[in-house]
């Protein structure tokens, strides 16, 4: 049986999870575009070590961590959060403002437990980061993954980074949460949970899409 999750003109809570080490400048671009979403029902979470003041952070609610792991700092943000879904994103990435609009959308199916997007280079990073995103984004680079770089086709998939990862709150705790004694690699423990335990589906939708800053080549 289908059961809807969204009810008629009712958006569900999306409590939108932002590990850092520092409220930089990237963290602060984030906030801006989390804030100009096409989206109304859903609260920001930024976790730096320090609680810095920055000016940029407008309607976000700031949690000083200290000196943990980006997974534990997930794992706090989770606890604080009152979202029906968690949206996880990286402090140097920012969201396109249909980002969860298309991803709920997805979630009125009740058996994905996962969704997530394309991670694209923004076109204003520079020359040397633009090679880096294209690096990623071919086969030589990205290899079958290339789709998590720039927009593909709609699909199941049974892996997906926290870069761009939303999860139902209730499929997050069922399947464990994060297995902090890991970095990299958390992510990747927690969709095998979500597919091979709970048997729940991650789709990838190439319209939940963020912007992700590279790393010069």
């Amino acid at each position: 049986v289908r059961v809807l999750f969204m009810a008629k003109n009712k958006q569900p809570r999306v409590s939108i999870i932002i590990p850092c080490k520092k409220i930089g400048e990237y963290a602060e671009e984030c906030v801006r575009h989390c804030n100009r979403l096409d989206y109304d029902n859903y609260e920001i979470i930024v976790l730096p070590d320090e609680n810095t003041e920055a000016t940029e952070l407008n309607n976000a609610i700031i949690i000083e961590t200290g000196d943990l792991r980006p997974a534990q700092k997930r794992e706090l943000g989770v606890k604080h959060s009152t979202g029906e879904i968690i949206a996880f994103i990286d402090d140097d990435a920012y969201p396109a403002p249909e980002w969860l609009t298309s991803a709920v959308a997805i979630f009125e199916d009740d058996r994905v437990g996962a969704v997530g997007g394309p991670a694209v280079t923004p076109n204003s990073d520079s020359l040397l980061l633009q090679a880096s995103g294209a690096v990623y984004q071919s086969v030589m680079g990205g290899g079958p993954y290339s789709y998590r770089y720039q927009p593909g086709e709609r699909r199941n998939v049974d892996d997906y980074p926290t870069c761009n990862l939303l999860v139902r709150k209730r499929t997050f705790v069922d399947a464990g949460g994060f297995d902090t004694d890991y970095w990299p690699g958390e992510d990747t423990i927690l969709c095998r949970a979500i597919t091979m335990t709970l048997k729940e589906s991650i789709i990838y939708e190439p319209k939940t899409l963020v912007y992700h800053h590279r790393r010069n080549v």
